[in-house]
């Protein structure tokens, strides 16, 4: 009886110290220009002219671009093989003016569907509104991955995701380096040109 309980206990904690699905939370997502220039220091540049953005990332990180068309950029910190820590997506969006609760009903993961229930914050990055959407399961090759954190851009002709995966540190870094150029900026709660 004593080797049971004493079973029972231990699988209890262990249980409650890796199995728990509380989320941590990370704080804010947002930093002050001061600290991101004091941080970005001597980082590299990505440009995309694609989808008229700028920022920067650590010398030591490795970045995959899917070249001109600009709709794809992925970040390594440990090298392709240490998995991804940051990647970014483009959608040309002129012809359909989507907002982004419009746009996400046409992806296969509708992020405002109330059967997710994702947290979600409106945040400002660069003099940019986005929304952030926290812990967002992440779907790779058709099967459920991983929790990011996912922030979301609507300019008047594209939407820029930025999906954070691991090295949150850095990577709210490089997130908060994005210099966007060339746009009209919408508030995302009431869709209004600014």
């Amino acid at each position: 009886m004593k080797k049971t309980l004493t079973a029972a206990i231990l699988i209890s904690i262990v249980f409650l110290v890796t199995g728990c699905s509380k989320v941590e939370d990370k704080g804010d997502i947002t930093l002050s220009s001061a600290s991101v220039k004091a941080s970005v220091k001597g980082w590299n540049v990505h440009t995309n002219p694609a989808f008229r953005y700028e920022l920067r990332y650590p010398t030591s990180w490795k970045l995959i671009d899917d070249g001109e068309k600009g709709t794809l950029v992925q970040m390594y910190s440990k090298g392709i093989k240490g998995g991804l820590d940051l990647k970014i997506l483009g959608y040309v969006t002129y012809e359909e003016k989507y907002t982004l609760e419009e746009f996400y009903k046409t992806q296969p993961q509708d992020l405002f569907a109330e059967e997710y229930n994702y947290e979600r914050e409106e945040v400002e990055i660069d003099g940019h509104k986005a929304m952030w959407f926290k812990n967002v399961k992440s779907y790779q090759d058709g099967q459920e991955s991983v929790l990011i954190d996912l922030v979301a851009f609507r300019f008047d002709d594209r939407i820029v995701e930025v999906e954070i995966y691991d090295e949150w540190e850095e990577s709210k870094i490089i997130l908060n380096s994005m210099n966007f150029y060339g746009n009209n900026n919408y508030n995302i709660a009431d869709d209004q040109v600014k």
